[in-house]
């Protein structure tokens, strides 16, 4: 029992548990569910070697640098301020938040100290975003053009959704095609570049306006910036409009094009009955309602309740077509209407803290300026949606996350 023992010790946890973590975002776009089930056992791995570490007092297993902790701690106190909400009701859409978010911030949260990442492991993250990015675009494309749907979202079932997660992945790999032409890398430049364009193609597909936007926004603001770094500010942002004249031109023949047309005639109209119009008119009562309950909110879910009583006595609160949604299509917003100020900063402090360690970075650390980029991108999407209620779109993030905040805290992050 003792040789065992012994024996097992020495099984290195960590890198098994990395090899998940990578698989699990490569297969995302093929299957999310796979994905989810590789996280899954990621965290009981971790568990296994943290305990270990404890009891073999082998503190070598486990990597708590400063920037980890305190997003661990973050991250927690958001799952913990959900749980809290969620348990104060019993309806389907606080426990659905509470599965979707708490959870999967637990097992993050878990697998955060288990985690350790070299120069190969880190440039295997680069060619697991590329991979990801290029899988999950084509299987919308085939699903698009195969199976004749619409509006694309393959195992995720939710268009926006996944959307939100390619946006995630397509601005990552511009990123990716940055860093590597600088360093002349010209084999992985080409991926990049290939994975970038079958990310704006499938978010195309997806007829998913908001991600789309997103990316072409981070995207311009990434170019103008490399721009300004390499050539005049004049030269750069000339360069980037004429980039970004083009997409527009080829977006528009593509059927979201018609989308973001119309979306553009609803917004200037008084249509209510459009999504943008519907939109319109939940964050205007949502910013209402802040307004009255700012301390704790409404309570999850609960937006409805109050727009009813607000209605007995104002009629034009919110127009009728915008009544009895789940949520307010807006991730900031509907966050702080749930649980007020103070518990809705909260919940998103792990983001902020991260914007804040990754900008620190950005300058002479690829992985900050890719972490800074997902969560922008992230924030963007959740303009017009609610990302961080699902557990489909807030896993890939979550996990591109901590991988970045283990590379900006390596030793090793200089030169991958």
């Amino acid at each position: 029992i003792k040789l065992n023992t012994k024996i097992s010790s020495k099984i290195e946890f960590e890198k098994y548990i990395t090899t998940l973590v990578l698989v699990a975002i490569a297969v995302y776009g093929l299957h999310y569910h796979l994905a989810k089930t590789l996280m899954h056992l990621a965290a009981v791995l971790s568990l296994v070697n943290i305990a270990i570490a404890i009891l073999k007092n082998e503190g070598d297993r486990i990597s708590t640098p400063d920037n980890i902790k305190i997003f661990m701690g973050l991250l927690s106190l958001s799952a913990v301020a959900v749980g809290l909400y969620a348990s104060f009701n019993d309806d389907r859409v606080s426990i659905r938040f509470f599965k979707d978010f708490s959870l999967t911030a637990i097992y993050i949260v878990i697998i955060c100290p288990s985690l350790k990442v070299n120069y190969i492991s880190l440039k295997k993250f680069q060619g697991t975003i590329l991979l990801s990015c290029t899988l999950m675009a084509l299987v919308g494309i085939y699903d698009s053009l195969i199976n004749n749907v619409a509006r694309t979202s393959v195992s995720i079932n939710l268009p926006i959704i996944y959307a939100t997660n390619l946006a995630v992945l397509t601005t990552a790999s511009l990123i990716v095609i940055v860093n590597n032409l600088v360093k002349k890398q010209l084999l992985i430049s080409f991926f990049a570049i290939l994975a970038f364009t079958l990310g704006i193609i499938g978010i195309s597909l997806s007829g998913s306006r908001g991600p789309l936007i997103a990316v072409f926004l981070v995207a311009t603001l990434i170019m103008i910036i490399v721009g300004f770094n390499s050539f005049s500010k004049t030269k750069s942002i000339i360069i980037s409009m004429i980039l970004l004249a083009l997409a527009t031109l080829v977006i528009n023949e593509l059927p979201i094009g018609k989308r973001i047309k119309a979306g553009v005639i609803n917004a200037s109209s008084e249509n209510h009955n459009t999504s943008i119009g519907i939109r319109f008119q939940l964050w205007q009562a949502g910013l209402k309602t802040l307004v009255e309950k700012p301390l704790l909110g409404t309570g999850i879910a609960n937006h409805n309740e109050f727009f009813k009583e607000k209605l007995k006595s104002d009629s034009k609160f919110i127009h009728s077509s915008a009544m009895n949604f789940i949520h307010l299509h807006n991730d900031i917003l509907n966050i702080v209407v749930w649980m007020g100020v103070f518990f809705g900063g909260l919940f998103f402090a792990y983001i902020i803290y991260s914007c804040y360690i990754f900008s620190k970075n950005c300058k002479d650390n690829f992985y900050g300026a890719l972490g800074l980029t997902a969560c922008i991108t992230f924030l963007s999407c959740g303009l017009t949606n609610t990302p961080s209620m699902r557990a489909a779109s807030l896993t890939l993030f979550l996990l591109i996350l901590v991988i970045s905040h283990h590379a900006i805290a390596s030793k090793c992050q200089k030169v991958a």
